[in-house]
């Protein structure tokens, strides 16, 4: 083995991420690749996948680890150069490299190609080279490798979901091959679904082979099934569905790298069966002999395949059009995909865009004053003219200086949003700013450096002292330079914002580090306004003249009008609002534990539904969730095994005011009765939601963290009156942006959307300060409030998360780090669901049909509205879906057969079976549709719909919204033409994949973890006595039968 550093061992410079000892982290490596020899290819790595068995060398937990390590061994790339006795390939070639990239050529495998088999094959990594040097893989610039251990990859295959087929694709297909495991028509059970699983499926039923997959996971039974195309899904620790199967499949093809027993997956085989081992375990597994002994089974192995086999798989999966389902990150994501990998939370394989994400890091040398990047742009540090030339931001100006967690004599440089062409004008237009820019990147670099001197000495490996601090500079003038926390995902266009970090991240005393947003007020920031100091008559005077609400249940905001008192909220506006590029970065080491967690929503079925799906999956984490919800959805939310606790209100009433009032502010004085007495028993059952004992055990509850959606009015005082942490998440705007306005809100210039976030806000405040204030008093013990000073009303100060997809609305960028886009969060209620035959039997009679349903929404007339559907279905020659809803449609009156009424069906298993669908507008059904794949029409009643409405039909997916009291035959056939429009197909199967590849869910919980603040509130003591059983039941009864409603 050389000796000679790495960089230096041969002419062509190369980089790359490495691990540099067990605790497996990665980061940035110089080292070199030999020159390219006769019959050597040398290729630009574009993508490489994450296998594996990169997690398990990076960690050494096979013992045999040669540290550094640069992994990857599913690499894809072009052709850059070739030796003179290469005539296989040419310059410009999609090619990728695989597992190995040298053997022997001598012995009796390699003669039969199947160097996988070779006593000397040299891995891609991790192994010693001919020439004595160590192999460098795939997380690197650039691959130097001989002839025989390139493929050629097909030109219909994309390269990066193709990469993890030399792993991956080679590693399933061999056995199949060599076993018969492939022979059309046997059963083939397929355990896990993971990264080898989920191609094994795809191969499998390319051969025509019967399958199963088995896995501990039911949540995957309906990718199994409807994505991946399996027969037949089995929960492998289910006894009924495990004796059921017993004795049923030809084959076993294990791909599981986790421990896990043998003698179950034995007694599903028939008599010869076989079972093929693919996965790694650490351990070994207990293999008993008598299952195999009576029933004449065996037990093989597989490992990746020979050259020839190899390009035989990538030349099938061209014909089949196999590849790997993916998620695309940066190269400096990886860490965070290794960690989600080891917690099986990929799906379903990683894959890094090399090409457009691995960037030089800069040594901390100075040559003069200038320190170059990327490739010879620089940022002059001269101390006078405040030059800065190379790239530079754009929009706002500002660049990162980053503290390298893990190579400290380096200081990585990083640009986003590069755009130079401004930057020469920028120089002559603000030549102090520059120098003063400047001025502080000389500052911070020497505190780094010698921050730096100061840890080396006392260094571990694998371990930084310095944390992952970034600073972010902003070239804004008077803007202060603070510390700012990084977004948790930016590593794939299609990914949502703030994904999951890791599924270990609750770990009872365990210690971890937090990084804290400015979720708490440390002190109340008074602003002293003249409109606090104003009688309650001038202020509503004022208020009247500020706005107005119009018939259809808009709020109207004329700027001009509301010049003198908007300037006075856009500067409370601006008081209160935390901004990304101020907000506070704080290292912490602390126990995190399991938390009591409350979740306060209020609204209709579709409003609860995403939290229910969030909730079980902070049920994961090991937190105790309590969803407090109407008393309507009790059955619901205890369907999914989350517990559940009422709120007062009743979600018909307040559907049927919104839908009477186009909105949540109240048209006339009849209706201002309704609205306050809804609102008055919700908000006077959120105490109770959060502090009482469960209902029907009688456990204790006391809530160290709530969750709330914003129409729970009261939820902050809640917060506030137990010291608890709130995080907002919602399915509409809430939160002041000058991007678009509010959506209960229509304002004639964009210059007001911001103000109309505020106004929307005060109107809110004004109608239920009464009893809110109230509320304080009596049951939280705390002082009224005034709504300016204090601003209470607003979210601007909470953490926030919004569901919905950021592929169709973009987080706004005056949206601070407090706010996140998760995407939409899906409950997957269709996996169980079972259809009635009479209805199987019409979809199956004729083509797709198109969908028409309103939910929760109440029909003033609904009969009217069945005919107007009918009629336009008829009209463009469709067959038609009428979803009954709330609303009631399609009684009373006579169909046709080419219609079908519908009561009830979870629209994740019924839109992927229409052709377009067209709906209310609610958050979560567009969500749905538009995961679906459907051209959508929304016929908006009230609030987010028209919102909704107006997002679809800027995408293209649908037509321009058709509000419910302007519905007509005419108008509901011109749309249906709309959306049966094949480019409206495409452009709306185009977004269904963007959405597919987010994880709402997962983004969510990461989003609720990374905004709790640094410290937490105990755990409540559990009493001594348990309660009496017969005094909880009579509790209960009397809550129960007690219950406000609102009625």
């Amino acid at each position: 083995m050389s000796t000679i550093a790495p960089e230096h061992e041969h002419p062509q410079q190369a980089f790359g991420w490495a691990a540099r000892d067990t605790s497996g982290i990665l980061s940035p490596f110089k080292f070199s690749r030999r020159a390219n020899g006769e019959e050597d290819v040398t290729m630009k790595i574009v993508y490489c996948g994450i296998c594996h068995s990169d997690l398990h060398f990076i960690r050494n937990d096979w013992g045999n680890t040669i540290y550094p390590i640069v992994p990857g061994h599913e690499i894809a790339g072009i052709v850059t150069e070739v030796g003179s006795n290469v005539k296989e390939f040419k310059v410009g070639d999609k090619v990728g490299v695989g597992c190995m990239v040298g053997a022997c050529h001598t012995c009796e495998p390699c003669e039969k190609s199947l160097e996988n088999q070779c006593p000397k094959m040299i891995l891609t990594y991790n192994s010693i080279d001919y020439d004595s040097t160590m192999t460098y893989g795939g997380y690197s610039d650039k691959l130097v490798v001989h002839k025989r251990y390139v493929i050629r990859l097909p030109e219909n295959l994309p390269l990066d979901a193709a990469a993890p087929l030399l792993c991956a694709g080679i590693t399933v297909y061999s056995p199949m091959k060599y076993f018969g495991l492939a022979e059309p028509g046997k059963h083939l059970g397929i355990v896990g679904l993971g990264g080898l699983g989920h191609v094994a499926v795809k191969f499998a039923k390319a051969f025509g082979v019967k399958i199963t997959v088995i896995s501990s996971s039911p949540s995957k039974e309906k990718e199994a099934i409807d994505m991946l195309g399996a027969d037949k899904f089995l929960v492998s620790h289910d006894p009924e569905q495990m004796q059921a199967a017993m004795g049923t499949m030809d084959y076993i093809l294990d791909t599981v790298s986790a421990e896990h027993p043998l003698v179950p997956l034995l007694s599903l085989l028939k008599t010869n069966g076989k079972l093929i081992m693919v996965g790694l375990p650490e351990k070994p597994l207990e293999l008993p002999a008598f299952p195999l002994i009576l029933g004449r089974k065996l037990i093989g192995g597989s490992h990746i395949g020979g050259m020839k086999e190899t390009q035989e798989m990538i030349d099938f999966a061209g014909k089949h059009n196999i590849t790997a389902d993916i998620e695309v990150i940066k190269i400096d994501y990886v860490n965070t995909a290794m960690e989600r990998l080891a917690n099986a939370d990929v799906r379903y394989r990683f894959v890094i865009d090399v090409a457009n994400s691995l960037k030089v890091i800069i040594e901390d040398k100075w040559k003069g004053n200038t320190l170059a990047f990327n490739g010879g742009s620089s940022f002059c540090l001269d101390n006078c003219s405040g030059t800065i030339s190379g790239s530079f931001c754009s929009s706002p100006k500002r660049f990162l200086l980053t503290k390298s967690q893990f190579e400290f004599e380096r200081v990585e440089v990083s640009v986003d949003e590069v755009d130079s062409r401004g930057a020469a004008d920028d120089q002559r237009r603000n030549g102090s700013l520059a120098h003063k820019v400047s001025q502080t990147i000389k500052s911070a670099m020497n505190s780094l450096k010698k921050e730096s001197d100061n840890v080396e000495a006392n260094r571990l490996p694998g371990h930084s002292p310095l944390g992952n601090s970034v600073l972010q500079l902003s070239s804004m003038e008077g803007v202060p330079i603070a510390t700012s926390s990084p977004r948790a995902l930016e590593h794939c266009k299609t990914a949502p914002a703030g994904t999951n970090i890791s599924q270990n991240l609750l770990i009872e005393n365990s210690h971890m580090a937090l990084s804290r947003s400015k979720t708490e007020k440390k002190d109340i920031q008074k602003h002293d306004l003249k409109l606090d100091r104003l009688s309650d008559r001038e202020k509503k005077k004022i208020i009247e003249n500020l706005a107005r609400v119009q018939d259809n249940g808009i709020v109207e905001v004329d700027v001009a009008l509301s010049a003198p008192v908007a300037s006075e909220l856009l500067e409370l506006d601006v008081v209160d609002a935390v901004h990304g590029d101020v907000a506070e970065l704080i290292e912490c080491s602390k126990s995190v534990p399991k938390l009591k967690v409350a979740m306060l929503v209020v609204g209709t079925r579709g409003d609860v539904q995403p939290f229910v799906a969030i909730a079980k999956r902070l049920q994961e984490f090991g937190h105790h969730v309590r969803l407090a919800t109407h008393a309507n959805f009790r059955s619901f939310v205890r369907a999914a095994n989350v517990e559940f606790y009422p709120l007062g209100g009743d979600p018909r009433i307040l559907a049927g005011y919104m839908a009477r009032n186009k909105g949540f502010l109240p048209s006339g004085p009849a209706e201002i009765s309704i609205q306050r007495k809804q609102l008055k028993v919700i908000i006077d059952s959120l105490l109770p939601a959060c502090t009482e004992p469960d209902m029907e055990s009688g456990v204790p509850f006391q809530a160290q963290a709530i969750i709330a959606n914003p129409p729970a009015y009261g939820h902050a005082h809640v917060a506030e009156a137990l010291g608890v942490p709130l995080h907002i998440f919602f399915t509409m705007p809430w939160t002041p942006t000058s991007v678009f306005p509010h959506p209960l809100a229509r304002v004639s210039q964009s210059a007001g959307y911001r103000l109309s976030y505020l106004v929307v806000d005060l109107l809110i405040w004004w109608g239920i300060r009464g009893f809110v204030n109230d509320f304080r008093r009596r049951k939280l013990k705390l002082p009224p409030i005034a709504y300016f000073s204090t601003y209470h009303g607003s979210i601007s100060h909470l953490p926030t998360g919004y569901m919905w997809s950021p592929n169709l609305v973009p987080k706004p960028k005056d949206w601070g780090l407090l706010v996140d886009v998760v995407g939409f969060c899906f409950l997957n209620l269709g996996t169980k669901y079972q259809p009635e035959k009479e209805f199987l039997e019409w979809l199956q009679a004729g083509m797709k049909p198109i969908y028409v349903g309103f939910g929760s929404m109440p029909l003033e007339d609904a009969t009217k509205t069945t005919s107007i559907i009918i009629e336009a279905l008829k009209d463009t020659g469709q067959r038609g879906i009428i979803g009954k809803g709330w609303g009631d449609l399609g009684n009373l009156i006579e169909v046709p057969e080419s219609v079908f009424l519908l009561k009830d069906c979870p629209h994740d298993w019924l839109f992927p079976l229409c052709s377009a669908v067209v709906h209310h507008g609610g958050a979560g059904t567009t969500a749905t549709g538009l995961r679906a794949g459907c051209p959508t029409t929304i016929i908006p009643f009230f609030g987010d719909q028209f919102f909704w409405g107006d997002r679809v039909h800027e995408k293209g997916v649908g037509p321009a919204p058709i509000p419910i009291y302007e519905l007509s035959v005419e108008r509901l056939a011109n749309a249906i033409r709309f959306m049966l429009d094949p480019e409206v197909k495409l452009k709306a199967m185009e977004l269904a994949k963007e959405i597919e590849n987010e994880d709402g869910v997962a983004a969510a919980v990461d989003a609720f973890h990374r905004h709790l603040p640094e410290e937490l509130p105990l755990p409540s003591p559990p009493t001594e006595e348990p309660p009496n059983p017969f005094d909880w039941i009579f509790q209960a009864l009397h809550k129960w039968c007690c219950l406000p409603c609102g009625v």
